[in-house]
């Protein structure tokens, strides 16, 4: 057995780099820690082995970039007994290995806490692999030829990186129909309860009795995640919009990425890895469709065939804009729950952004005459308006209610270990929300605006090797 050595960091091993200070629009929470390992048990469910590239044999020495909590390089270590491992992140949230008995482990795992960003901490030419998962939120567009610049320079001749990317989606599907649209369309607020004869306006009762079930106003609740309810935010009057119409919170998500110069890693990787490495197999794209809303009687509606059970789809064009047409689509033999569950993780990772989207929805939105025009009763808040802020949780209230509908947690638990409803008359909100809501259409899997709620690729990219 060779000696196993630990691939110590050296900070003067970098090339010179412009210094760039972390960028990141998320607040990595303990949330997230469970998702990212909930997402590597998934990964190594679907492919069978702890990587997508099936290695002949193990990788000697390997850097896993942005490890996060480390489990993956903790897992591969125990598979590759004769391998070292490094693994980077900025977030100091790694388990001490020399404190769990594991000595093995502890000496050949070492914990480096560096930015990326700049020159990575190690000689050139060091690691037979690089794997990088899910980093895009951290990366400004400016700065992938810099980070792959500096991967190349540390793998050595013939070396290996592989790296899994999302597209950053905004999972909320198509805004539904609505016969009143625009910011100015607000609701007519007359005291009376039936319009006078030859008047021009329109009472709220005979408005509102005229409109879909879908379109009335819904209070909903604050959330600070995905199980935990907070204070309502309940305004009495707010813009004639559907409670599933989430354009502006999806605008100022779109916004955000674009204020920090961040760009869907899935459409700019191909330029970047082809311009740097020998070689460059990008792998079937997965898409995560949108699972439709709950019916009324409390339990999902199936996303689905019988032959499409879990709303995976591997997608084997290069054209992304052919992938809601299902162009070469394979299902995934993935139960119906882990579909749901990657869309958990996605809105959990939006609701880690949660603070820098308000940002730039005051950015967008704050001067809006729907904030100053929109009044709430003095019973339910000690002002005399909302502000923008108000208005920004009404609509990520409705948004996060929709998606919690979706997912529906309360439903595959109680399915998973067959468990009765509990006692009592406990209703989550999201529940409520769903039930105010009436008829909901199921959205068109072909509508321009897409139903997917993640998009997945991997590139398997070589250095090559040196002339024999």
């Amino acid at each position: 057995m060779p000696e196993r050595t630990i691939l110590e960091p050296t900070f003067a091993a970098g090339r010179k780099m412009r210094s760039s200070k972390v960028v990141y629009p998320l607040e990595y929470s303990r949330q997230l820690q469970d998702f990212d390992n909930w997402d590597h048990m998934v990964s190594v469910r679907m492919f069978g082995r702890l990587t997508v590239y099936d290695f002949p044999t193990s990788p000697k020495a390997v850097l896993d970039l942005g490890c996060g909590t480390g489990l993956w390089c903790i897992e591969a270590a125990k598979q590759w007994p004769c391998s070292t491992f490094a693994g980077v992140d900025i977030k100091k949230i790694q388990p001490d290995l020399s404190r769990t008995g594991h000595t093995d482990l502890a000496s050949r795992i070492k914990w480096v806490h560096a930015n990326f960003l700049n020159a990575l901490p190690f000689g050139s030419k060091a690691f037979d692999f690089v794997r990088i998962r899910y980093i895009g939120l951290a990366v400004p567009e400016d700065k992938w030829q810099d980070l792959l610049e500096e991967v190349h320079r540390v793998l050595k001749p013939g070396g290996l990186l592989e790296i899994t990317e999302d597209d950053l989606t905004f999972p909320c599907g198509p805004a539904p129909y609505s016969g009143l649209t625009g910011d100015s369309a607000l609701l007519s607020t007359t005291s009376s309860s039936d319009s006078m004869p030859g008047s021009s306006q329109t009472s709220l009762t005979t408005l509102v009795s005229a409109l879909p079930r879908d379109h009335l106003l819904i209070p909903s609740s604050g959330i600070s995640d995905l199980e935990t309810l907070g204070s309502p935010h309940s305004p009495a009057q707010y813009e004639h919009k559907s409670a599933r119409d989430h354009r502006r919170i999806c605008e100022s998500w779109k916004d955000m990425l674009n204020h920090h110069f961040i760009a869907p890693p899935v459409s700019i990787l191909p330029f970047y890895l082809n311009s740097i490495f020998a070689s460059v197999a990008p792998q079937p794209a997965l898409q995560l469709n949108l699972p439709p809303n709950s019916s009324l009687s409390g339990n999902p509606q199936p996303l689905g065939s019988s032959d499409s059970l879990t709303g995976f789809q591997i997608l084997n064009s290069d054209d992304k804009s052919t992938k809601s047409r299902g162009s070469h689509s394979i299902s995934y033999p993935l139960p119906e729950s882990v579909a749901r569950l990657q869309l958990a993780r996605q809105v959990q990772t939006i609701i880690a952004c949660k603070n820098t989207i308000w940002e730039r929805y005051e950015a967008l939105y704050g001067k809006s005459s729907t904030v100053s025009d929109v009044t709430i009763s003095k019973k339910e808040r000690n002002i005399k308006s909302n502000t923008a802020r108000d208005e920004f949780e009404f609509h990520w209230d409705n948004w996060v209610n929709d998606m919690l509908d979706r997912i529906d947690t309360r439903h595959i638990v109680m399915t998973a270990f067959s468990l009765p409803p509990p006692p009592g008359n406990y209703t989550p909100d999201y529940k409520v929300w769903r039930k105010r809501c009436g008829e909901i259409e199921n959205i068109d899997p072909e509508h321009p605006d897409g139903n997917a709620s993640r998009y997945i690729r991997t590139f398997l990219s070589w250095k090559a090797s040196d002339p024999v």
